[in-house]
């Protein structure tokens, strides 16, 4: 069953590489972005790997440096050593000032920790130095714990890249309902050169590198992790881009990491379980090192389908290098730099996105919201759409180019999105596509941004935004082939925060009321609503009777109202006092 998940694994990895390639990024309102394939296929862990025949395990206890065994064959006893060299099952018991070693060639070897305690005297606590597999296999209330030293003193070269306080170079299973406690004094706490499986445990590392580091695979099925750690929480690396990704299936995980909390070379999945993660110190931190201290940072694909997140970290919370998909989930995100970035494609479907604090909300080259709900707190751009291979010619020390030749896009056709930034709220390099969908947008209160800004066009043809901001030469309004009604109102003073924005029909009645959190002077509304030719009022403060849902209220009523002026919409997009901007030059 094991064998089957892995090959499912690369199969679905291999899919999403060739998906990749043909995927057809283009400028238009019909733009074709995959995801990575969602893998409903649970982990399971084969019967053998949770119970064992008591009446065959061989019985090895330890007290201090001796060792007592119910068979001597196959154990081979040193002064401060004992090795298995056969395999079977051994429960192992007591407390020892020693290393455990396995090397039983193309042998299956499993150890029961039954209330163990391993403090090594001269490095490593635990070493798989050769077998088929090897199960380390915890049972249901009992609390067992690995220490190695601070100095590795092996002379034997076999032993001399052994580097963490449990070391596997073969394929390794940990199981069972049990504790371990696991101290990785020298560097690492858990290290396995080969595929790592994890199911049920409650596992507790303190690390002075990573806590846990696997080459080739890690499947997570179940359990709780408090992971500590002076470089990576959960490290899965390898050159190969069969290899080198990480799948969790459920688990309660704390990790706080001075490096990246989850990191995979190749993809990283997880379909449920619950996660507090800090790393670099937190969003607060000093950037004072080139060290990586994301979240959970994946180079080829980086795919949540479910679990809880909170996430705080120095550099992004979520990164990879290809692709980012959000199809579910609640992610409470703190970041010292984007809270998702993804150099090529960001897709978010479903689940609940807060971005409590960030330099920019979301960052990537093209950017796809079909649902979910969203809410973006950023000090520059609120979602930034920035092709890597084009310069933008304002920026500092840079040559320039020309921004017209951007292939990055946003598309937005479902999902409840509301920022609030410092700059641009929405800022794409290139163009931006709106079909559905609600966009609640408190801008940059400096006319020197916009609510929206982009290079090539913004091109609506359904949803709803509302959106105020400053005002001046960098206020932008939809393209002119939308194909939906939209409107930009400059009311030539500073509004007040929380002053409430309306909107009235010919009858009066009012259609939409939205309370921003900052000061503004521009309003920009764009609705399907809206019809060419019909007359609006814009209605500002006021007295609202009714209910908020999705962040703002629909068909409510008002009193005390300010009506600033009444206006027939008779273009699709439509501007008024634009004339007059804000003291101060516009952006180059």
């Amino acid at each position: 069953m094991k064998r089957a998940f892995l090959l499912l694994i690369l199969l679905l990895c291999f899919t999403f590489i060739a998906g990749c390639q043909s995927t057809s990024l283009t400028t238009s309102t019909s733009i074709s972005i995959s995801t990575m394939p969602i893998i409903s296929t649970d982990i399971s862990i084969e019967d053998e790997y949770i119970d064992w025949d008591e009446q065959t395990s061989i019985l090895v206890g330890f007290t201090g440096t001796s060792v007592s065994s119910s068979q001597s064959s196959g154990i081979q006893v040193g002064s401060s050593t004992v090795v298995f060299t056969t395999g079977g099952t051994y429960v192992l018991y007591g407390s020892y000032n020693g290393t455990i070693i396995v090397n039983a060639p193309g042998e299956e070897v499993r150890l029961v920790l039954n209330n163990l305690s391993v403090v090594s005297s001269q490095g490593s606590g635990l070493i798989c130095l050769d077998a088929s597999k090897l199960i380390i296999s915890l049972p249901e209330e009992t609390m067992n714990s690995i220490v190695d030293n601070l100095n590795y003193n092996y002379g034997d070269s076999e032993l001399m890249k052994v580097n963490a306080a449990v070391y596997s170079k073969t394929d390794l299973v940990i199981n069972g309902e049990g504790t371990l406690s696991i101290q990785g004094q020298y560097q690492d706490g858990l290290k396995a050169n080969d595929s790592l499986v994890i199911s049920d445990v409650s596992l507790t590392i303190q690390a002075n590198d990573d806590a846990i580091s696997v080459n080739d695979s890690l499947l997570i099925q179940s359990g709780t992790f408090n992971l500590e750690s002076g470089g990576d929480g959960i490290k899965v690396s390898n050159d190969d881009v069969e290899l080198g990704y990480l799948v969790i299936q459920d688990g309660d995980f704390v990790i706080h990491s001075y490096n990246d909390g989850l990191q995979a070379s190749s993809y990283l999945l997880i379909h449920g379980g619950t996660f507090e993660i800090v790393s670099g110190n937190g969003s607060n931190a000093i950037l004072s090192s080139d060290e990586s201290s994301k979240g959970i940072k994946a180079s080829l694909g980086l795919e949540i389908t479910e679990g809880t997140f909170t996430i705080d970290a120095l550099d992004d919370s979520l990164h990879s290098d290809e692709l980012v998909s959000i199809v579910g989930g609640v992610l409470t995100l703190s970041s010292g730099d984007q809270a998702i970035h993804s150099d090529n494609i960001l897709s978010i479907s479903s689940g609940e996105i807060t971005v409590v604090t960030s330099v920019e909300g979301f960052e990537a080259k093209n950017i796809s919201i079909s649902g979910g709900t969203i809410n973006i707190s950023s000090s520059d751009d609120g979602i930034n759409g920035s092709d890597p291979d084009v310069t933008a010619p304002d920026l500092p020390g840079t040559t320039g180019g020309d921004p017209t030749t951007s292939t990055a896009t946003m598309t937005i056709s479902g999902g409840i999105i509301t920022i609030k930034s410092i700059e641009d709220s929405i800022d794409i390099n290139g163009s931006f596509y709106q079909s559905g969908g609600i966009i609640l947008i408190s801008g940059p209160t400096n006319g020197m941004q916009s609510a929206v800004d982009y290079d090539i066009e913004w091109v609506v043809t359904g949803g709803l935004l509302i959106a105020v901001s400053g005002f001046g030469a960098e206020t932008k309004v939809p393209s002119s082939n939308s194909t939906q009604v939209s409107l930009m109102y400059n009311t030539q003073s500073i509004q007040s925060v929380g002053k409430t924005v309306s909107i009235m029909d010919g009858e009066g009645n009012v259609m939409y009321s939205f309370t921003p959190t900052v000061s503004y002077q521009a309003i920009t509304i764009t609705s399907p609503d809206l019809i060419q030719g019909d007359s609006y009022t814009l209605v500002l403060g006021g007295t609202i009777s009714g209910s908020i849902e999705n962040g703002f209220y629909l068909n409510p009523t008002i009193e005390d109202g300010v009506s600033l002026q009444t206006m027939k919409l008779s273009s699709l997009v439509n501007s008024y006092n634009v004339t007059t901007f804000p003291s101060g030059p516009p952006r180059p």
